[in-house]
């Protein structure tokens, strides 16, 4: 059963205690910064995994946490010990199936990351572009690129779910949380895996997230 959204009162407070500490008050002493959401409705703090079916969990969580119950918040910090009683979760993907979807929204379709006209063409083939990541820290790039656990309070998260089983996992998410689900409802859908990448790729792109194969897939290849 859908649990009643909060009161405008009780909205207000949620978003002074949580939201509006977390981002102007606690950045003055931690420095600390993760991509949360919040559902006061139903007492559930997400860490957002770009690439990772987040368009599909917002909707979700929007969609029945009601008016004043949920906020998608910009990057900032937060004290853990405030959400002891929330459920925190998060979801990941696999790293080479996140780096090439990735590539294919933010370079192909567009130029998302600014790239000067000559250096876009390069940028817009594989190999190129894995080139260049190579070059960058992927606990510090931008947050399509960053290496996932680094998105993640991994000190502080209970459930992690996975992409490849995403509607299963969600699913596990709703009812620990009393979330009405029904049908999930896919958003911003990509192919999960592009045919034809070739292993010595697929392997470099594994390389730049090792850290990620090894907390998340360590029984799986940079081919999956």
């Amino acid at each position: 059963m859908p649990i009643a959204p909060p009161s405008p009162l009780t909205a207000l407070s949620d978003r002074v205690r949580h939201f509006y500490f977390n981002k102007y008050l606690l950045p003055l002493w931690r420095r600390d910064r993760y991509h949360i959401s919040y559902s006061f409705t139903y007492k559930a703090l997400w860490y957002r995994v770009y690439k990772v079916g987040s368009r599909t969990i917002d909707r979700h969580f929007r969609e029945a946490s009601g008016p004043g119950g949920y906020i998608y918040a910009s990057p900032m910090p937060y004290l853990p010990e405030r959400y002891a009683d929330w459920f925190r979760f998060a979801f990941v993907r696999h790293p080479v199936d996140r780096l090439v979807s990735a590539w294919r929204n933010k370079v192909v379709r567009e130029n998302y990351f600014g790239f000067a006209a000559d250096q876009l063409t390069a940028m817009r083939e594989l190999p190129g572009f894995v080139g260049w990541l190579e070059g960058l820290d992927p606990s510090m790039t931008d947050e399509h690129l960053r290496a996932q656990h680094g998105l993640i309070d991994m000190d502080h998260v209970q459930f992690i779910g996975r992409f490849e089983r995403f509607d299963d996992d969600l699913r596990q998410v709703a009812q620990r949380v009393g979330l009405p689900l029904g049908e999930v409802h896919h958003l911003n859908v990509t192919a999960r895996r592009p045919l034809g990448i070739p292993s010595e790729l697929a392997e470099r792109i594994a390389h730049v997230y090792r850290r990620d194969m090894e907390l998340f897939y360590p029984d799986s290849g940079p081919m999956g």
